[in-house]
């Protein structure tokens, strides 16, 4: 590796001291009930410099278990997820903690390294050190720890380091502003749907329940039916859709599934095939929380996590689906642990009804300002790729000594 005069090429190993995690025994509820020691785990990544843990254990925990105490300053990252096969999650633990066994955190050496410049080298050297440690073969991807502890970084003097955390930090608050006002404008964008809606449908048409316009018709998984999808749409074939076909399509129409079957098997099975226009909504669970709506495009059955409203004759499909934009499906669920939407509070919506002519000409003007939104949604996802790639190579750059001079004789 190449580095800067005055610079020196470490390992991980050799610039800070070891930390693992565990877990401990639920079985044992004096090590977790009214704990107050924080307890790091993979679900609590997320922040540059962590907050908080979402989990405590006790200290007869950390006294009685595998767990060991990490000292304050430690950079902490994931070595055992499913996320490792596109990520390594880190962050800078400015508390003392514990952690989960799928874990490690390394406590840099005072008169080597600062924990900030620490952290950010295990983000700007993110991409070689994940594919370079990365076990092959495994049903959970993980690190090769052995690889991680012998991975070499460029380490200037501690006075260098401390001016290219100013410069890196002062560049990240600028892109960190930009990230949010990107993820602020990108939340306005379907109150921007909601009000061209009724902008455009303002004082036309009375209020009536829903239960007067549509027939309910909820999703079907009957038994045998595994045995009888193909997952592709052949010739007397219909599209059978799951939650997660939702995520696909152009967020209007569900026009793309994973899994289909024959007519004459969905006859066997008394699955019935609901006519296009049929909205479709999730049922249960997480799902719902996504606030996601879909139209079928053509004829298509869908399981029993979802249910449908087909409209009735006075009710226009796509005016349907541009009112349910404004309906929180979280606010209709009954708030459960695993959260369902009942026939009821569906049937007791209130849906304004213009006449079908009325209701074309605002599906039309919705529909092209639909396109607009749906463009400004796209560049700002371009700006925050962008920005997550500016990010990149400040971090690249500093941590490579292209953005400081370079003192020898410092620290």
């Amino acid at each position: 590796m190449n580095v800067p005069d005055g610079w020196r090429t470490m390992t991980l190993d050799e610039v800070g001291t070891w930390f693992g995690g565990g877990t401990p025994s639920k079985s044992r509820p004096e090590f977790w009930d009214g704990g107050t020691v924080p307890w790091l785990s993979p679900k609590d990544m997320g922040e540059t410099r962590l907050s908080g843990t979402r989990d405590k254990i006790t200290d007869a925990a950390v006294s009685g278990s595998a767990v060991r105490m990490v000292p304050a300053g430690a950079v902490a990252f994931v070595v055992r997820s499913g996320i490792l096969e596109r990520a390594l999650p880190s962050t800078l633990v400015s508390f003392p903690t514990t952690l989960n066994q799928d874990m490690k955190a390394l406590v840099p050496h005072a008169d080597i390294v600062t924990p900030e410049w620490l952290a950010h080298a295990f983000r700007a050297f993110e991409h070689p050190l994940l594919t370079g440690t990365r076990k092959a073969g495994t049903t959970v991807a993980s690190l090769d720890f052995g690889k991680v502890k012998s991975f070499q970084l460029p380490v200037p003097p501690l006075p260098e380091q401390r001016r290219i955390v100013e410069i890196v930090e002062e560049q990240v608050a600028h892109l960190d502003a930009a990230d949010a006002s990107l993820a602020s404008a990108e939340r306005l964008l379907p109150v921007a749907a909601r009000g061209v809606f009724e902008a455009f449908r303002h004082g036309r048409g009375e209020h009536v329940d829903l239960s007067r316009l549509v027939t309910i018709a909820n999703g079907q998984t009957p038994s045998g039916l595994a045995d009888r999808l193909v997952d592709r749409l052949k010739d007397d074939y219909v599209a059978y859709y799951k939650v997660g076909d939702m995520n696909m399509g152009d967020g209007k129409f569900l026009t793309a599934s994973r899994t289909a079957v024959s007519r004459s098997d969905a006859a066997e099975l008394r699955l019935h095939i609901r006519p296009a226009g049929t909205l479709v909504l999730p049922k249960r669970g997480g799902a719902i929380a996504t606030n996601k709506k879909r139209l079928l495009s053509s004829g298509a059955a869908y399981d029993l996590n979802t249910m449908g409203l087909i409209p009735g004759p006075s009710l226009n499909p796509e005016y349907l689906w541009h009112w349910f934009q404004g309906v929180d499906l979280r606010e209709i669920s009954d708030g459960s642990n695993v959260p369902q939407i009942n026939g009821p509070a569906i049937r007791s919506l209130r849906i304004p009804v213009p006449d079908l002519m009325t209701q074309g000409e605002i599906v039309a003007e919705c529909n092209n300002h639909r396109e607009k939104i749906e463009r400004g949604r796209t560049a700002l996802r371009t700006a925050a790729t962008r920005a997550a790639a500016l990010r990149r190579a400040v971090l690249t750059a500093a941590l490579s000594g292209r953005l400081t001079p370079h003192h020898e004789s410092e620290g």
